[in-house]
């Protein structure tokens, strides 16, 4: 780069390739005045800064003469920045643009090649960079506060990422030292805590692991009245998960707590899971009861038909398959046959293990069992069973949960009851149901629900008839605000059915995009036709299988039936026929409280035609 400006420290810059010793020399910048405005303009990241911004940035009551001082702090700029420029020549770096400036080619800021992750060297080297706090010397005006705060951020942020990535290398004790330092000087900051007590536990310091783990918590309790957040439960879980096999069923207690506390938990609770199943494979349990309650005891509510973390799913499968043979008892049991259906789920065979968790919870009369053995239910009535039945599954789980105080399912129970009604357009039942689940979770701290309830509304704009361009773009709002929520199970392939589901319920042709994803197999035939490829598109109607069961399985069916119908296909036709009759007065996929293609009928009818 020809010019480096920095800003991790005393505002500098300097003409030169950096690293190429001798090369790279110092600019005389004018005076501070000018060092603020060129520090405005590198954190623009080369956006054009307005004059006018600039005059309310440097000033807190402008003077009258501020549009004219600042174009002279531009030009005296340009002249140390450029010292060779010819007379009237363009500025190549600090460049005028309409009403305002950027800096442009040939610059590069300190403060723009902080990471976002790496590895070891890549993080100590952007630590280096700070040579003292951020726009040291450009005093106290509101923009310099902000920045400079976040900037503050971004340090304290790089020391815990190089922490996490000296966790992850061969010696991750190597980390204790800095974060020792950094939790003592910025306590306030959870994830310090945390970091610090893996990095202890992983150094074989445990008792000192929960003792930074019980300073961290009281802190935050004692002081500012804060329970701990995800972070440091998730910590918490992972270092109980690795020791003695007495304290499993507590570190299983805060992983079920941790998965409905929001993303960041959801994320540290499979983590949390994986290190106890670790632990399990390795014969760490005590007993086989106490594996069965251990592995069986993840009873967190599950909505979706595909799981967010597969390989773990089929490692949980193992683990409860080995000790269902081992014979854990009746309680047992009914745990490890309910955590069977659900991690079996969308893939099949939920449907026998979880009516046998059934009978057995029933039988037991407990109703935290129940609750999980219906969940589990409800999840392989996809296979087995009707909407009908899975509402009345829904309905039983409000029942039951509500009358023991189990509200986490609760509102499973609430959201799998708007659901159903959903396929029947029962607006009525679903919004009080969704009303229910919403208020239910904020109560309790289940910001996740959100993401559920946010997809109703947009699910109940296309079953009131909206127009197109609205459904599109409330499913592509809601697809966003899925993004990020640790649900890949949720979000994988998500943007590609929506947008299929209403262009076909608004007879439009299918964008060719609509072709990818984890669910091409049955929006690829339609994505094909709305690209011209017919014969390409008759191929992949001939191969596309039978969907998965699941919330999406009459969706896709719809999906086929419409391109069988285009086609002419009436092989295809005849096959999909006896799948769609019974449920011809439903909306397609509307049952997943989601997105819908319109009535089943509409696709039953023009099946029919096909097949006389």
């Amino acid at each position: 780069m020809d010019v480096r400006i920095g800003l991790l420290g005393p505002v500098v810059a300097w003409r030169g390739v950096e690293g190429d010793e001798g090369t790279a020399a110092e600019i005389a910048l004018p005076g501070p005045r000018h060092r603020e405005v060129l520090a405005r303009l590198a954190l623009a990241g080369g956006r054009v800064v307005p004059v006018d911004v600039l005059v309310e940035d440097l000033w807190t009551a402008p003077p009258a003469g501020a549009v004219t001082a600042v174009r002279t702090f531009v030009a005296a700029l340009r002249r140390a920045l450029e010292p060779d420029r010819p007379a009237r020549a363009p500025a190549r770096t600090l460049v005028t643009v309409g009403a305002g400036y950027a800096l442009r080619a040939a610059t590069d800021v300190d403060a723009s090649r902080v990471p976002a992750d790496a590895d070891v060297p890549t993080l100590e080297g952007a630590l280096a960079l700070w040579r003292g706090p951020a726009l040291d010397g450009l005093g106290q005006t509101p923009w310099v506060r902000a920045e400079r705060d976040r900037l503050t951020g971004e340090r304290l942020r790089v020391v815990e990422l190089l922490a996490a990535a000296r966790l992850r290398s061969a010696n991750p004790g190597s980390a204790v030292p800095d974060l020792l330092r950094h939790t003592e000087e910025n306590p306030w900051r959870e994830e310090g805590w945390r970091l610090l007590a893996l990095a202890l536990a992983a150094a074989g310091r445990r008792a000192e692991a929960l003792d930074v783990l019980r300073s961290a918590r009281s802190l935050l309790v004692g002081e500012l009245g804060l329970d701990p957040g995800p972070g440091l439960r998730e910590a918490e879980a992972t270092v109980l998960a690795d020791g003695p096999g007495v304290r499993w069923e507590a570190s299983v207690d805060a992983l079920r707590h941790l998965a409905v506390t929001g993303a960041e938990g959801l994320r540290a609770a499979r983590s949390g899971r994986s290190a106890a199943l670790d632990a399990f494979e390795a014969g760490g349990a005590p007993t086989p009861r106490t594996a069965a309650r251990v592995v069986g005891g993840f009873d967190v509510p599950a909505l979706w038909w595909r799981s967010d973390d597969p390989a773990q799913a089929a490692r949980v499968v193992a683990a409860a398959e080995h000790l269902l043979r081992a014979g854990p008892g009746e309680p047992g049991r009914a745990r490890l046959l309910a955590t069977l259906a659900v991690e079996r789920r969308g893939v099949g065979g939920s449907a026998a293990p979880a009516a046998e968790a059934e009978r057995l919870a029933r039988r037991l009369g407990d109703p935290t069992l129940l609750v999980h053995a219906l969940g589990a239910r409800y999840l392989a009535g996809f296979e087995d069973g009707t909407t009908a039945d899975r509402r009345r599954t829904g309905e039983e789980l409000v029942a039951v949960s509500a009358r023991h105080e189990l509200w986490a399912h609760e509102v499973l129970g609430h959201l799998v009851v708007a659901h159903t009604a959903c396929a029947t357009a029962d607006l009525v039942t679903a919004d009080r149901h969704v009303r229910a689940a919403r208020d239910l979770a904020a109560a309790e701290g289940a910001p996740l629900v959100e993401v559920f309830t946010g997809w109703y509304g947009a699910l109940r704009e296309a079953l009131d008839g909206a127009r197109f361009e609205t459904v599109l773009a409330g499913y592509r709002r809601q697809v966003e605000a899925t993004r990020g929520q640790g649900m890949p199970g949720l979000e994988e392939g998500l943007l590609e059915v929506a947008v299929a589901a209403a262009h076909l319920q608004h007879g439009r042709a299918v964008p060719g995009a609509c072709a990818a994803g984890p669910f091409a197999a049955w929006t690829g035939p339609l994505a094909l036709l709305g690209s011209g490829d017919r014969e390409a598109a008759r191929t992949a109607l001939r191969a596309a299988g039978e969907p998965p069961p699941g919330h999406f399985a009459d969706l896709f069916r719809c999906f086929l039936a419409a391109a069988a119908a285009e086609l002419r296909d009436d092989v295809v036709s005849a096959r999909l026929l006896p799948r769609l009759e019974p449920v011809a007065d439903e909306f397609a996929g509307a049952g997943s409280g989601m997105v819908t293609a319109g009535p089943v009928a509409g696709f039953v009818d023009r099946l029919r035609d096909l097949t006389g």
